[in-house]
């Protein structure tokens, strides 16, 4: 069975539990099967560190019952997903805040507004009706699982975490990591670095196995 600092490699694939509406997925065959169009779409196997908070608490305790090669389906509810919905999450913003951004308001329009992302569910003359819940809110759901790989190689967890975080080696960001000793140095610019993402990536990479430090200059 997986366990934390294990980095798996999964296809899933994410529906309403009501309507069996598919919300996410990873498998461009299943996409295609359900009718999709795949043109533009990001597929591919997701790879997770288990431990790090990288998708829904349901769905890691499930993968950590697993192991590769193993298929499992389970259901989250609601409370356990993405909440339950709040009225205090739908806020009513004057016209004119739109207007300084040159967006036009119109009903189902989705806005970013002070870092929050919400759909518009109603305009008048002055007023603006947006409801920042998270769309699924409220519902629950269910998830067909598959591990296709434990990742064995402490270099291929490091490089998937990276990548995790669009991080992986570019003219920008280099890392270098000696599996002997368990160093992992990352080198990152000055303007990209900030001293969350340093935490962040410093208490997420020191999680997988086969690491035992980690230096960000």
């Amino acid at each position: 069975m997986v366990e934390d600092g294990d980095v798996v490699e999964i296809h899933y694939v994410g529906r309403i539990s009501t309507t069996g509406e598919i919300f996410d997925l990873t498998s461009e065959e299943i996409a295609e099967e359900e009718g999709h169009d795949v043109d533009g779409m990001d597929l591919g196997p997701m790879n997770v560190l288990i431990g790090a908070g990288h998708v829904l608490p349901g769905l890691e305790e499930a993968l950590r019952d697993m192991d590769e090669g193993d298929r499992k389906e389970i259901s989250i509810a609601s409370e356990d997903a993405f909440g339950e919905r709040s009225s205090d999450h739908v806020q009513t913003i004057s016209r004119n805040e739109f207007k300084d951004h040159d967006v036009t308001p119109r009903r189902g329009l989705v806005v970013e507004i002070d870092g929050r992302r919400g759909k518009i569910i109603s305009t008048s003359s002055g007023r603006v009706r947006v409801d920042f819940n998270h769309p699924l809110a409220g519902k629950d759901l269910d998830y067909e699982l598959e591990i296709l790989d434990v990742l064995d190689d402490p270099e291929e967890r490091v490089d998937a975490v990276m990548a995790f975080y669009g991080m992986d080696e570019t003219e920008e960001v280099s890392y270098e990591f000696d599996a002997d000793t368990g160093a992992l140095n990352i080198t990152v610019p000055d303007d990209a670095r900030t001293p969350e993402l340093e935490e962040q990536l410093t208490d997420e990479l020191e999680l997988v196995k086969g690491v035992d430090t980690v230096t960000i200059s």
